[in-house]
């Protein structure tokens, strides 16, 4: 790791620059100080002790990257939050090529979480989940047991033990199963490890209505209607669909496909402010159950 910066803006030029955000004291500038290898951000228990964002530079794999703390953010709460962290917070989501938001894992996801996670994903580059403070042995046991698995040819559809699970999500993988050519497969598999009444949550990239829909679904697109019918004829019955991912500003007729907007940006440097601003793909979110016995 290199020593950082404090307080000032990487002089190299090209630096790729990830920002560290989230609520007060969920560790945001202990994860700054490990990445940087400093203890420059100041650390304690009071929310909000970060008061300014701070610069720091570290090496990933080969690669430098420059990391911006910023103070905690709590989206519309400006009794908790002093406008100077909101204002530093959004000048260094404003420089970021990428946004890792971090939360407490002791803590249940609370409306001020899904907010700020709702804002993030509307800036439309590339996001990650840090979920902090469950390293104790104490917050380990509440985990429970993970266990991976894999879905897809040749053979690999026993996901869970039959009937187990409560709820299955899948997110942006529907289109990848048609284009694969198993996504009979795959649905079988998700509706055989869920117990009679459990939950299919299924997100995608929403294709033009005004269009058939391209059987290998190349384009990344899918209909909504498509969808529905595909997972209906797997046996699941449609509880209803939502609208927190749409996008009206997908036209989805894009060069490359859905991968021409953000995270992909598979036109590199060619029109990138424009898809930046344009942002991620139009989403649906669709809730499905498995029929209760």
């Amino acid at each position: 790791m290199t020593q950082p910066t404090l307080n000032s803006p990487s002089v190299a030029a090209g630096i790729p620059t990830l920002a560290i955000v989230g609520r007060p004291n969920v560790g945001k500038s202990t994860l700054f100080n490990r990445l940087v290898g400093s203890r420059r951000a100041i650390v304690g228990d009071e929310p909000g002790i970060t008061r300014d964002r701070l610069y720091g530079e570290a090496e990933w794999r080969g690669r430098r990257l420059r990391i911006v703390d910023t103070g905690g953010i709590l989206p519309e709460d400006k009794d908790f939050i002093p406008a100077e962290i909101f204002r530093q917070a959004k000048v260094a989501l404003k420089e970021a090529d990428a946004v890792v938001m971090v939360v407490d894992g002791r803590t249940e996801m609370a409306a001020p979480d899904i907010d700020l996670a709702l804002q993030l994903i509307r800036t439309g580059k590339p996001l990650f989940l840090a979920v902090n403070k469950v390293d104790t042995e104490k917050q380990k046991a509440r985990l429970g047991t993970i266990v991976r698995s894999k879905l897809g040819p040749p053979g690999e559809y026993a996901i869970a033990p039959p009937g187990s699970a409560d709820l299955v999500v899948t997110f942006r993988n529907l289109h990848n199963w048609i284009g694969g050519g198993f996504s009979s497969e795959a649905l079988a598999a998700c509706y055989k490890a869920l117990k009679p009444g459990g939950i299919l949550g299924i997100e995608d990239h929403r294709g033009r209505n005004d269009q058939p829909q391209d059987p290998k679904a190349e384009s990344g697109y899918l209909r909504q209607d498509y969808a529905i019918a595909l997972v209906k004829q797997a046996g699941f019955e449609f509880v209803a669909a939502s609208e927190i991912n749409a996008n009206i500003k997908d036209t989805k007729d894009w060069p490359e496909g859905v991968w021409t907007l953000p995270p992909t940006l598979a036109l590199g440097e060619k029109d990138r402010a424009r898809y930046q601003a344009i942002g991620e793909a139009d989403n649906f979110v669709l809730k499905f159950r498995k029929p209760a016995r």
